[in-house]
Order: structure tokens, then sequence, then C-alpha cells
């Protein structure tokens, strides 16, 4: 509302004008929320059918490892067994997702609950040293335990031709702690394990909800 010196004064048309503005600036306000309004909704519509798939996707595979454990005469063991995921995952920052897969392919080849889990946190190692993703590491182990070790002799001369040749699991898995140790665990405290801690939390609230 432009006013000069020599205007004159017309209390109407003023009031007119801020009229005008006022029922402008409402309009503006009122879209600004209708807009808001639909971008949460949909936002709120794409989380919610996130939500779902990753429980969808984290039951199945809670019931999957289940399955392998009653297939082994274990599911007495299963609270035990999901506390060592949980602690694991919490520790690592390593999801459960990849975790229950990587025991249930280790289960599925020892028939141990506790050499699956030790096996398990050496491929966790062996994978925070960015050798081999932690599948990898775990399929690799697997075959060992089955008596097959190519697979882990083709890590970079992680483990001795000589030790490898013993085919002996104990063995193997010693001379491969003996290098990665703890790896995991030095990863987790880093700023990308802390951030992957974070991925952990956001992807635990969304299986919750």
């Amino acid at each position: 509302l432009l006013v000069t010196a020599t205007t004159r004064y017309d209390p109407k048309g003023l009031n007119k004008a801020k009229k005008d503005i006022k029922g402008f600036d409402k309009q503006i306000k009122a879209l600004g929320k209708t807009f808001l309004g639909l971008f949460a909704a949909q936002k709120v519509l794409a989380f919610g059918k996130a939500s779902v798939k990753a429980f969808a996707a984290d039951d199945k595979a809670a019931r999957l490892l289940l399955n392998t454990l009653e297939n082994l005469g274990a599911g007495y063991a299963a609270t035990n067994v999901e506390d060592f995921i949980a602690k694991l995952q919490n520790a690592t920052g390593v999801l459960d997702d990849a975790l229950r897969p990587a025991l249930q392919t280790l289960l599925t080849a020892t028939g141990d609950i506790e050499k699956s889990q030790g096996a398990l946190a050496l491929a966790l190692d062996i994978s925070a040293n960015g050798v081999i993703s932690l599948e990898t590491a775990t399929k690799a182990l697997a075959k060992g335990f089955q008596g097959n070790t190519t697979s882990l002799g083709k890590m970079g001369g992680a483990v001795s031709k000589a030790t490898l040749a013993t085919g002996d699991m104990e063995k193997i898995t010693a001379e491969l702690s003996a290098k990665y140790k703890g790896s995991a665990l030095t990863a987790a405290r880093g700023y990308s394990g802390q951030m992957d801690k974070l991925a952990v939390a956001s992807a635990n609230a969304k299986e919750i909800i």
C-alpha cells in the first residue's frame, strides 16, 4: 500500500485495502497448510509402507532362523539366539536383517549354536576390514566347516596354505581370529560405524511401528 504526501486521506479506501491484504494473507497461509498437510500425509503413507515392508522382512528372517533351530532340535534356544543377534547388532551396527541369514547359513553347516555364533562374530571381523562382505565371509566359513576350504584360501592370504591343508577348522578359525579379532567393534567406534548404528535404530523404529 503506497501512500504519498499528495494522497488525500480516505479511511474507507484504507480500510478496504487492509481488509483485502488480510484476506490475501489468510489465503496464502491456508494454501501453505494445504500443501504441508498433503506433503505430510504422503510422507506418513510412504513411511507406513516402508514400516510394513521392514517388519515383514524382519519377521520372515526370524521365522526362517527359528525353523532352522527347530530342525536342529534346538528350538528351545530361540530366545537366547535372538538376544545374541540383538546384542551383536547394537555392538557392530550391522542390521539383524543381515545377521540372521548369516547365522542361519552357519547353523546349517555346523549344526552347533555356539560354534555358529563364534563363526558369525569372526565373519563380522573379517568383513569389517573390507576384505570381503559379511555374506561372502559367512559362506566361506560355512563351506570350510563342511570340508571345502577353497573359498577360505581366496581371502588374500589370510590363512596360510599349510593351515588350509590340514582342513582343521579350529586351526583355520584361530589363524583368522589372530588377524582380524576385534575389527568389527573397532569399526563400530568410528564415524561410519556410528552412522550404521543410527541406521539400525531407524530400521528398528520402522519395524516396531
